[in-house]
């Protein structure tokens, strides 16, 4: 390890790609949620249906049919869904359907797979495996599906995302955390495919497969994302940043820069998405 992460970096770790992003778009959003931990409330429209979604996905790869996941998610009293979500996660069924029997058949083409679903992992500031919830790590997150293949030492992270399809290389930093997170919890592990399913298109985009000879270069890219990232943070956790995400931002309404932000509210798919 070659990077020296900042102090802002080290005093507010541990770190997922979410609450980097945050940092970045506003960091005043970032004082609400990561410092003060004030109450958010209801979650937008696309939030409630992509959590359900992502349930019913975790769902049917643990085992139960199709019907019976949706069944369990949707009648969960943590997310009470309006009638208009409702029919929104209604219409993503047959997208469920087809990611199963998709990967069902890929696993078997593969020569078999164990499958590891919503899985939690950590790591410290030297790249070891640590326990989710400790808090002296530098990085964690939450993995929606990991296929570990047999014949191969490789691993695929597969992302679902509800919203939009705006390409593999728009989460480029998920991915970079996700491969940091796997070689640190899998040592083993010597390359990291990463994959996104588009819900709404129905489709796995699928990237190059990225090789893992050591978690130290991983170490420091991340490192220097978050002292990149977290720069505005660092120097004026006050500053509230405006742009087209006001609109759904969770204090949007204590927030006096929000009311000045109008426009296309383009990336409200992501809220929600399973990141801690």
């Amino acid at each position: 390890m070659s990077v020296e992460a900042t102090p802002f970096v080290k005093k507010y770790a541990p770190w997922s790609a979410s609450k980097a992003d945050t940092a970045q778009q506003c960091p005043l959003k970032f004082k609400h949620t990561y410092v003060n931990k004030m109450t958010k409330g209801r979650l937008g429209e696309e939030a409630q249906v992509g959590i359900v979604v992502h349930k019913i996905l975790e769902l049917c790869l643990s085992g139960y049919s199709l019907d019976a996941a949706k069944s369990e998610a949707m009648s969960d009293p943590k997310t009470k869904l309006l009638t208009l979500e409702r029919e929104k996660v209604e219409l993503a069924m047959p997208a469920v359907a087809t990611f199963m029997k998709r990967t069902t058949n890929f696993i078997e083409k593969m020569g078999g797979a164990e499958i590891l679903i919503e899985r939690k992992v950590a790591t410290t500031f030297n790249g070891r495996p640590l326990q989710f919830f400790d808090n002296s790590g530098l990085l964690r997150g939450v993995i929606d599906v990991a296929i570990l293949f047999n014949k191969k030492p490789h691993i695929m992270i597969i992302d679902h995302k509800t919203g939009k399809n705006r390409g593999l290389e728009y989460y480029k930093w998920q991915f970079l955390s996700y491969t940091l997170l796997t070689k640190a919890n899998y040592p083993q592990i010597t390359h990291v495919i990463p994959a996104i399913h588009w819900v709404q298109d129905e489709y796995t985009d699928v990237g190059k497969p990225i090789e893992v000879d050591s978690v130290l270069p991983w170490i420091d890219q991340v490192i220097e994302h978050l002292n990149k990232t977290t720069k505005d943070a660092a120097e004026n956790l006050d500053q509230g940043k405006p742009s087209k995400l006001c609109g759904w931002c969770d204090f949007k309404s204590r927030c006096p820069l929000a009311v000045h932000v109008t426009g296309d509210l383009d990336g409200q798919d992501e809220q929600g998405s399973g990141n801690c």
